[in-house]
């Protein structure tokens, strides 16, 4: 697959071009996220839905497999990677909110309800061994935020279901032979 066309629905920016040929060994998955969230809508108030993709090996490279949108639950409970996908990289936007403890009295209050929310654009990772990597886009601020490790949320809990099922799948048919 062309990379360079790439034209997620609501997304327009820079495409993949070069980055499949540049790495056919292990993929950065910082890097990987910086680049996708580089394609975030210049206004941040229209929101998008969530547009998933597989990295999967082939023969020749890196292909980026555009698998569409997506919903939450779709991702959480149904889609299972292609069998070669080294990555999966979920695109979506949302909302931010400083966060406080939460406790019997006080649950933790939804993002897009706080007064001091902001709009963000992420893109969210996993692959590997479950090693999850977030680059959020902050309406506002100039640079990104790059968030590694251990991720808490809808979101990462998802990749991370999807991410197992791959495994199990691959897993199951091995076992069928």
């Amino acid at each position: 697959m062309d990379c360079s066309d790439f034209d997620g629905p609501g997304f327009d920016g820079p495409g993949f071009d070069g980055f499949g040929e540049a790495s056919v060994g292990e993929v950065d998955l910082v890097t990987l996220a910086e680049l996708c969230c580089a394609l975030a809508p210049d206004d941040l108030d229209e929101p998008t839905n969530p547009f998933l993709i597989a990295l999967c090996r082939e023969p020749d490279g890196i292909a980026f497999v555009l698998m569409g949108e997506i919903s939450h639950e779709e991702l959480r409970d149904v889609v299972v990677p292609p069998p070669t996908a080294i990555a999966l990289v979920l695109l979506c936007s949302g909302w931010m909110a400083p966060m406080r403890e939460a406790g019997p009295s006080s649950p933790l209050e939804r993002p897009s309800r706080h007064p001091e929310r902001r709009r963000v654009f992420a893109a969210t990772l996993i692959g590997g061994a479950f090693e999850v990597v977030s680059v959020v886009r902050v309406d506002g601020s100039p640079d990104p935020l790059i968030m590694p490790g251990p991720a808490i949320g809808r979101v990462p809990d998802a990749l991370e279901r999807c991410w197992l099922r791959g495994f199990l799948e691959a897993a199951w048919n091995r076992h069928d032979r």
